[in-house]
Parts: structure tokens; C-alpha cells; sequence
């Protein structure tokens, strides 16, 4: 058997994942109201009527890329730092600025959610060139 040489990595991925409970999700915007909204998300994430479903989608996101990013809140990241949703819903390239962005540097995000039985799935990927 012939040994193949190694080739150069030209990219790394760093993936992070999250998973909502609608329901519980529903009830803890209830109970803290727009002060839970807005420590979440931006005023222009909450330009529209929120969906409870839309609204766990994008925090499910944020969980996932601050998981991608492996910093956490721990490192100086912030919610707001963080815009998973847009007008017609999630950000498949979401917005990241601020401490959260001298973090990703120059990583590029991307983010895939998915909703069904009462649960938000998503994925969050940053693709970096290695070092």
C-alpha cells in the first residue's frame, strides 16, 4: 500500500448546536416579558410581532454560535452582539459585531434552523482559514 501525502488544511470548521423547547421557551417570555426580549435581542430583531417559534429559532442560533465561536458569554461575547433574525425570519449569515466580532475574526458564520414537534434545532458553523 502506497502512502498518499498529506495535503495542506485550506480551511477549518468550528460547528456549535442548540436545541429550544418551544413551550419552555413561551413560558419564560411570559413570565420576564419584554425585559427577557430585550436582553436577548436587538431592537431591530424585535421590529416585528414576535412569534414565539421565530423568536426560539433565533435564540437557539445565538446559542450555537457563541458554542461555534467556543466562547460562550464567558469571553466578553453579548447577546446583542449577536443577529440571528432579519425580516422574513433567521439569518442563514448572521450579523456578529462588537467583542463577539473581534472573537470570530475572520471567520465567516453560517446558520441553519429547523422547527418541528415542538423544538428548534440549530447549527451554527464558522468556517476559518488555519493559522
Amino acid at each position: 500500500m502506497t502512502e498518499r501525502p498529506l495535503r495542506k488544511i485550506s480551511r477549518m470548521l468550528s460547528p456549535g448546536v442548540d436545541l429550544v423547547d418551544i413551550d419552555r421557551f413561551s413560558r419564560s417570555i411570559e413570565s420576564y416579558g419584554r425585559r427577557l426580549l430585550r436582553r436577548l435581542f436587538t431592537d431591530s430583531e424585535l421590529r416585528t410581532e414576535p412569534d414565539p417559534q421565530l423568536l426560539a429559532a433565533g435564540f437557539a442560533a445565538k446559542e450555537a454560535l457563541l458554542k461555534a465561536l467556543g466562547s460562550g458569554l464567558s469571553k466578553g461575547a453579548s447577546w446583542h452582539d449577536l443577529r440571528t433574525l432579519g425580516p422574513r425570519g433567521i439569518l442563514r449569515r448572521p450579523r456578529i459585531m462588537g467583542r463577539t466580532g473581534q472573537l470570530l475574526g475572520t471567520g465567516i458564520p453560517s446558520v441553519s434552523c429547523s422547527c418541528e414537534a415542538g423544538t428548534c434545532l440549530a447549527l451554527a458553523i464558522i468556517e476559518r482559514k488555519p493559522e
